[in-house]
């Protein structure tokens, strides 16, 4: 392999397959930026001489030089996508070189790890998933991949707390023969496996479950985390008896009100939705004299978890909400009465000041739907993924906390001090974000022609929010 080809030169022999990964991986994340950012450039330099060339007043000089342009870009275009295909090549045949120098053995330590037949070994993916058990905090990289059926080889999965996921994945796609697959990082809390990727991969919560079964290691859902923290899709395990630890002890029974399990894959917006449809109702019940404590444990219960963004179970509660609701005639009936804790003014004042912040983040919602769509329907992949999975981000960990917050004060009537501190505070740090967050400017400032004012509409909402609950 010619190494001095992408700068690593022989400062020192590759020994094993650990210093040959570590090599590769380090140069090929390098070679990626770079090729990334030429990429740009030439398609940039490609697109401003199609231009030129179509402008009417081009004359034939300028003519010729956009098409010379425009021949050159494509020339090179054409090799950075060959020069990482080389380079993936040369990996390959290094690795089939030192397994020869090798003789076949295996190295012991990280290279027995890191070996391909390693990577499809039962007993160690088991061990890392029991390390992951036993040390939340442990968060090793992953990759997955598709099964092939032609070679009939099943799906798999690996850990490994040193091999870049990158590595990993093209590891098992030189082994599997296909490239369906991801990477990222993966820790277990509370018995439910989640897997942060680098890029979304449909169905990878259900795909999964084959290589956890053949280990013999249970969860009782799996989650997909996109890099922005949003919960992409999750699943639960419906064999009750798949819940126990390796010790045969069940989960603890559910505490009452019981609520029924949530379809997998529920998304913040289904769950904004919802939440916002049953809302009225929500309130109702819970202030003044219809104040149903029912509806507020569930409530309370349904804020922690949206606040903790587990958008399924704060939908089972949501559905649970809905049900009760329905049973007590839409939300109960009954007029407010009684003074406040916070004084017989305060529930009209909430009402209106609850109002105007609902409106203004609607009204945000709408900007940023209009700006999706845009996006949507441009020729660029990545302003496509910022579209899908970006967007969503820009109100951070906020919006969701907030709401909870404005739920438990209900109408106002039974609402404490320390309710509306709490709102608050929420309130003002969401201001904070939005004011601060550059990717709230860059959709303000978006150069589509979209008229997105986060920070004139949201923001100064927030601001009027906080000044009226001081």
């Amino acid at each position: 392999m010619d190494w001095s080809v992408w700068d690593i030169a022989s400062v020192r022999k590759v020994r094993s397959l650990a210093d040959l990964d570590k090599a590769y991986g380090s140069r090929d994340d390098a070679w990626d930026s770079l090729a990334e950012a030429l990429g740009k450039l030439i398609s940039t330099a490609s697109d401003t001489a199609a231009k030129q060339a179509k402008a009417k007043d081009a004359a034939k000089p300028t003519l010729e030089a956009c098409k010379d342009i425009i021949a050159e870009a494509q020339k090179h275009q054409k090799r950075l996508d060959t020069l990482g295909k080389e380079l993936a090549a040369a990996l390959k045949e290094a690795r089939q070189a030192l397994a020869a120098e090798q003789k076949g053995s295996e190295d012991e330590g990280d290279d027995a790890d890191a070996a391909v037949a390693a990577l499809f070994d039962p007993k160690r993916l088991l061990a890392q998933l029991m390390m992951c058990q036993r040390k939340p905090e442990y968060r090793p990289n992953f990759a997955f991949i598709d099964a092939n059926p032609k070679l009939k080889k099943p799906a798999a999965l690996c850990l490994h707390a040193k091999v870049s996921g990158r590595t990993l994945l093209r590891r098992l796609q030189d082994e599997q023969d296909i490239k369906q697959g991801c990477y990222g990082v993966a820790w277990i809390e509370d018995r439910v496996l989640n897997l942060r990727v680098d890029k979304p991969f449909s169905g990878l919560t259900k795909k999964v479950r084959g290589p956890l079964k053949a280990c013999g290691f249970r969860v009782s859902a799996v989650v997909l985390w996109a890099e922005d923290g949003t919960a992409l899709e999750r699943d639960d395990e419906d064999d009750a008896a798949t819940a126990q630890d390796e010790t045969g002890t069940p989960p603890p029974a559910p505490q009452s009100p019981e609520v029924p399990p949530a379809p997998p894959g529920v998304s913040q917006a289904d769950f904004m939705a919802r939440l916002k449809a049953l809302q009225p109702a929500i309130v109702q019940a819970t202030g003044g004299a219809s104040r149903d404590p029912r509806v507020a444990a569930l409530v309370a219960r349904m804020g922690e978890l949206a606040k903790a963004k587990d958008f399924d179970g704060a939908m089972a509660v949501l559905r649970a909400l809905q049900d009760m609701l329905s049973s007590r005639g839409g939300g109960g009936a009954g007029s407010p009465s009684g003074e406040s804790p916070l004084g017989n003014e305060f529930p009209a004042k909430w009402r209106r000041i609850s109002s105007e912040l609902r409106e203004a983040s609607e009204s945000v919602d709408e900007q940023i739907s209009r700006l999706q769509r845009v996006l949507r329907e441009q020729d660029d992949s990545e302003l496509k993924e910022i579209a899908e999975f970006g967007l969503n981000a820009v109100t951070g960990n906020f919006k969701v906390p907030l709401l909870a917050a404005m739920l438990e004060l209900g109408d106002g009537h039974n609402a404490t001090a320390e309710d509306a501190a709490g709102a608050r505070e929420l309130a003002r740090a969401y201001a904070n974000h939005l004011r601060g967050d550059i990717r709230v400017a860059a959709c303000d400032q978006n150069p589509f022609g979209i008229e997105v004012s986060i920070r004139d509409t949201l923001a100064a909402a927030l601001d009027r929010f906080v000044t009226e609950l001081s």
